[in-house]
């Protein structure tokens, strides 16, 4: 097994534990917009059938990392990297001058979440980052190790990720004490 297999290895499990927490909070957010989860199936169907499309088409996939782009060349054409809120349009790449599809652009999904952060009556201000910064305080306050809410985050430097320590109101360390029972 390569260095890069036990590395999809290591995130597929790590994945496999934290993405329900973050499945659960797209539904949520789904229904706030008055949608059924059954919607959000519907639309990674649309966004399959689009990336289907693309294939037939030839276009190219989405653009990856410089190291792992050269050592994997084909793995941006693959399915699980694609983009879930993919651009209705295709564009070129500045960079590369190369045509393919981006992700969508965030100040519509910012509107969405704008109507639904209205729509709940939470009179707080928030932004879809508030999402990332809750999810992080949440693992944390859950016991989740700091390397591992670092590693999810894509953060180069721990010291990043401890700013959440802050911010997180109980069960910091993850220690639980004997007379908790």
């Amino acid at each position: 097994m390569t260095r890069f297999e036990r590395h999809l290895a290591e995130q597929a499990h790590v994945a496999q534990k934290y993405v329900p927490h973050y499945r659960n909070w797209v539904v949520r957010f789904y229904e706030q917009l008055g949608k059924a989860p059954g919607d959000l199936l519907a639309h990674m169907d649309r966004v399959r059938k689009l990336y289907e499309q693309d294939r037939k088409d030839e276009v190219a996939g989405v653009e990856l990392p410089g190291a792992l782009a050269r050592k994997y060349p084909h793995a941006g054409t693959d399915w699980c990297w694609q983009w879930l809120f993919p651009s209705a349009r295709l564009s070129i790449d500045p960079r590369s001058r190369t045509v393919r599809r981006h992700h969508a652009a965030p100040a519509p999904l910012q509107r969405l979440f704008k109507l639904a952060l209205d729509a709940s009556g939470i009179a707080k201000p928030a932004s879809i980052h508030t999402l990332r910064h809750s999810f992080a305080t949440h693992l944390l306050e859950k016991g989740t190790d700091i390397r591992t809410v670092q590693e999810l985050l894509g953060h180069a430097n721990v010291q990043t990720t401890m700013i959440y320590t802050h911010v997180a109101k109980k069960n910091v360390l993850g220690v639980r004490s004997p007379l908790d029972g």
